[in-house]
């Protein structure tokens, strides 16, 4: 997590990247999924809204067979993904570790690594909203539980669009590239 945080740095092993980094790179999927777990869980913002609006309906599914059921095909599918990272041409790899180098910015961390922050951060993503989902059915009427599984189903969603825009990315490069080439 700290590597994705920090774009893949060659330092993320060493050090924590600045509160800073941490709330760019994961801000924005914790506010969806923040947003979407209470819209899902109708009981946690009845909590603290009871004296000005009461949220009157019932959903019907339940996280934890949403994260059980779809998310273990997502994580093959990311992990296949992640497999490319290393058929990757050796070109193209140096021309993104180039892209960070001359970026003439020495005080913006990254590294070419930030493929393979890129690449495992949804899938760790992926497995938390599976164990969470597990813990869901186990306990199904636990509704900390039942908004922690929407939460990490969600945020693993995200990242996982995450991901699919990575791929996009890299395989845009990738024939731009050879259409440079021929």
């Amino acid at each position: 997590m700290n590597a994705y945080a920090f774009h893949g740095d060659f330092d993320a092993d060493n050090r924590f990247a600045s509160v800073w980094a941490w709330l760019k790179a994961y801000f924005a999927g914790v506010l969806v999924s923040v947003v979407l777990t209470a819209f899902l869980t109708p009981s946690i913002p009845n909590m603290f809204l009871s004296h000005c609006i009461r949220l009157d309906y019932t959903v019907t599914v339940m996280p934890g067979d949403l994260a059980t059921g779809i998310l273990p095909n997502l994580l093959g599918f990311g992990i296949g993904v992640y497999a490319l990272v290393f058929a990757l041409d050796r070109s193209l790899v140096k021309d993104l570790q180039a892209t960070f180098q001359g970026s003439g910015k020495p005080s913006i961390p990254g590294s070419v690594l930030l493929l393979n922050a890129e690449m495992a951060l949804p899938l760790i993503m992926l497995i938390a909203a599976i164990v969470v989902g597990v813990m869901q059915k186990v306990f199904p009427n636990g509704v900390l539980l039942i908004a922690g599984s929407w939460f990490t189903f969600w945020l693993s969603i995200y990242f996982i669009l995450g991901l699919v825009h990575s791929l996009f990315m890299m395989v845009d490069v990738h024939l731009s590239q050879r259409l440079k080439d021929n």
